[in-house]
């Protein structure tokens, strides 16, 4: 008896072995880089290696994401885990977390096969993450971004090119570095946020994103050392990108240390329009032609 329970441990961890270190890797990357290319040809996803993982799943090492061939996002790893009575279903559900930017994510999403084709949602929560390494929100020619990052981000596809994106998002310790002419075409703005250092305890956003093509900020509020204040309104992009639309409005509330680094620009800015709340303000044109008032 203790000879045959010898030999089933034996055969089961040999079998173990050999499928981990046997594991089709290569293929499985091809496939998920093939399906990724077929559902949005303007991504592109890197995988350096896959392996088997308990409880059972896949675990993707060193995966990066590309838009339109500009880096992203990287992450170190990343695990999918199935729900295993699930994939006998029209609705496939699987639970993710990982590790990208210093930080942690984490979440859950659900694939429903139709007859219009694949429906997709994902609910993802965001843990720590390091607003400098996320590629995509950088613009080293202009400004840097950075700070620690949190929130909730809920991704739905219903069909083929119709997907949203919803987050609530927190950014603590932020520090805005302008580098270069950002607010070159707002005028009075521009002068406003000449190049220097921008710090904010908190950001806090509340954001909509249609077809990648239609931002709309429900809400977002700025709580700083030099400014505070709020902004909403939407961002439509367009083809060329300097047609994009603008419409915008906010509060900004300058401290008083700043409004003193300001000298004779702070009466400019706040006449007629400034009060004990700030100075209200609207965007509106195009990202060539924008107006500020």
């Amino acid at each position: 008896m203790k000879k045959w329970l010898l030999y089933s441990i034996y055969i089961i961890a040999a079998s173990a072995f050999f499928i981990y270190w046997l594991f089709p890797s290569d293929m499985i990357t091809d496939y998920i880089i093939r399906k990724a290319d077929e559902s949005n040809p303007d991504l592109t996803i890197t995988i350096d290696r896959v392996k088997p993982n308990f409880p059972p799943g896949l675990k993707f090492y060193d995966v990066s994401l590309s838009n339109k061939e500009s880096p992203a996002i990287d992450a170190e790893w990343i695990k999918v885990v199935p729900k295993f009575l699930t994939l006998f279903s029209d609705q496939k559900t699987f639970s993710f977390k990982g590790r990208t930017c210093e930080g942690n994510l984490e979440g859950e999403a659900t694939i429903t096969e139709s007859e219009t084709g694949p429906r997709m949602t994902v609910d993802a929560d965001l843990a720590g993450i390091l607003m400098k390494d996320i590629h995509a929100i950088q613009d080293p020619s202009k400004y840097k971004l950075s700070g620690i990052l949190d929130g909730k981000i809920t991704y739905t596809r219903e069909k083929a090119n119709e997907a949203v994106i919803n987050a609530k998002l927190t950014a603590s310790d932020a520090n805005f570095e302008v580098l270069g002419s950002v607010f070159s075409k707002l005028g009075l703005l521009a002068s406003l946020f000449d190049a220097g250092n921008y710090t904010f305890k908190s950001i806090d956003a509340d954001l909509e994103i249609k077809n990648k093509k239609k931002f709309e900020i429900r809400e977002c509020v700025l709580k700083g050392n030099q400014l505070g204040g709020n902004i909403s309104g939407s961002v439509e992009l367009r083809t060329p990108r300097g047609r994009s639309t603008l419409n915008l409005k906010g509060t900004i509330r300058p401290h008083p240390s700043f409004l003193a680094k300001l000298g004779s620009l702070a009466s400019q800015f706040f006449k007629g329009k400034g009060n004990e709340n700030g100075r209200p303000f609207k965007i509106r044109g195009t990202f060539d032609n924008p107006r500020f008032r």
